[in-house]
Protein backbone atom coordinates (compact mmCIF):
# COMPACT_ATOMS: atom_id res chain seq x y z
CA UNK A 1 0.00 0.00 0.00
CA UNK A 2 1.34 3.22 -0.81
CA UNK A 3 1.90 5.93 1.74
CA UNK A 4 0.50 9.48 1.21
CA UNK A 5 1.80 12.71 3.18
CA UNK A 6 0.05 16.04 3.62
CA UNK A 7 2.34 18.96 3.55
CA UNK A 8 4.73 18.79 6.61
CA UNK A 9 4.82 15.42 9.15
CA UNK A 10 3.91 17.90 11.80
CA UNK A 11 0.70 18.69 10.41
CA UNK A 12 0.39 14.68 9.49
CA UNK A 13 0.82 13.97 13.02
CA UNK A 14 -1.95 16.68 14.56
CA UNK A 15 -4.59 16.40 12.05
CA UNK A 16 -4.32 11.95 11.79
CA UNK A 17 -2.51 10.47 14.89
CA UNK A 18 -3.73 11.86 17.43
CA UNK A 19 -7.56 10.84 16.53
CA UNK A 20 -5.87 7.08 16.36
CA UNK A 21 -4.10 6.08 19.19
CA UNK A 22 -1.51 2.67 18.67
CA UNK A 23 -3.51 -0.36 19.41
CA UNK A 24 -6.95 0.82 19.77
CA UNK A 25 -9.81 -0.67 17.18
CA UNK A 26 -10.64 1.98 14.66
CA UNK A 27 -13.51 1.77 11.70
CA UNK A 28 -11.99 1.17 8.54
CA UNK A 29 -13.96 1.71 5.62
CA UNK A 30 -13.14 -0.45 2.22
CA UNK A 31 -14.92 -1.23 -0.36
CA UNK A 32 -15.36 -5.04 -0.57
CA UNK A 33 -14.59 -5.94 -4.53
CA UNK A 34 -11.50 -4.16 -4.12
CA UNK A 35 -10.27 -4.30 -0.58
CA UNK A 36 -7.19 -2.38 -0.99
CA UNK A 37 -8.99 0.37 -1.31
CA UNK A 38 -9.74 0.94 2.53
CA UNK A 39 -9.80 4.54 4.51
CA UNK A 40 -9.94 5.63 8.06
CA UNK A 41 -12.05 8.57 6.93
CA UNK A 42 -14.39 8.17 4.39
CA UNK A 43 -15.74 11.09 1.80
CA UNK A 44 -14.18 14.12 0.01
CA UNK A 45 -11.95 16.76 1.10
CA UNK A 46 -11.30 20.19 -0.25
CA UNK A 47 -8.69 19.29 -3.20
CA UNK A 48 -11.39 16.97 -4.58
CA UNK A 49 -13.78 19.25 -4.86
CA UNK A 50 -10.90 21.86 -6.56
CA UNK A 51 -9.72 18.78 -8.95
CA UNK A 52 -13.53 17.81 -9.92
CA UNK A 53 -14.82 21.40 -10.80
CA UNK A 54 -11.86 23.65 -11.40
CA UNK A 55 -11.86 23.06 -15.55
CA UNK A 56 -15.30 23.88 -15.06
CA UNK A 57 -14.45 27.06 -13.97
CA UNK A 58 -11.78 27.02 -16.51
CA UNK A 59 -14.38 26.60 -19.14
CA UNK A 60 -16.69 29.09 -18.16
CA UNK A 61 -14.15 31.78 -18.56
CA UNK A 62 -12.75 30.47 -21.84
CA UNK A 63 -17.02 30.50 -23.08
CA UNK A 64 -17.05 34.52 -21.42
CA UNK A 65 -13.42 35.10 -23.14
CA UNK A 66 -15.53 34.15 -26.48
CA UNK A 67 -18.61 36.16 -26.52
CA UNK A 68 -16.71 38.51 -25.73
CA UNK A 69 -14.90 38.52 -28.76
CA UNK A 70 -17.46 37.61 -31.03
CA UNK A 71 -19.30 41.06 -29.66
CA UNK A 72 -16.33 42.68 -30.87
CA UNK A 73 -16.26 41.00 -34.02
CA UNK A 74 -19.82 41.83 -34.45
CA UNK A 75 -18.74 45.29 -33.96
CA UNK A 76 -16.36 45.69 -36.37
CA UNK A 77 -18.45 43.83 -38.96
CA UNK A 78 -21.03 46.57 -38.81
CA UNK A 79 -18.80 49.40 -38.31
CA UNK A 80 -17.32 47.89 -41.55
CA UNK A 81 -20.87 47.60 -43.10
CA UNK A 82 -21.98 51.26 -42.22
CA UNK A 83 -18.45 52.76 -43.83
CA UNK A 84 -19.09 50.41 -47.20
CA UNK A 85 -22.64 51.53 -47.32
CA UNK A 86 -22.00 55.33 -47.37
Amino acid sequence: MQSRTYGTPLYFYLTTMKKYAVETAVPVYYDPELPYNAVLQPGADFWTYFIKYMPLLFALFGLLLLVGAIKKFMLLLLALIIVLRK
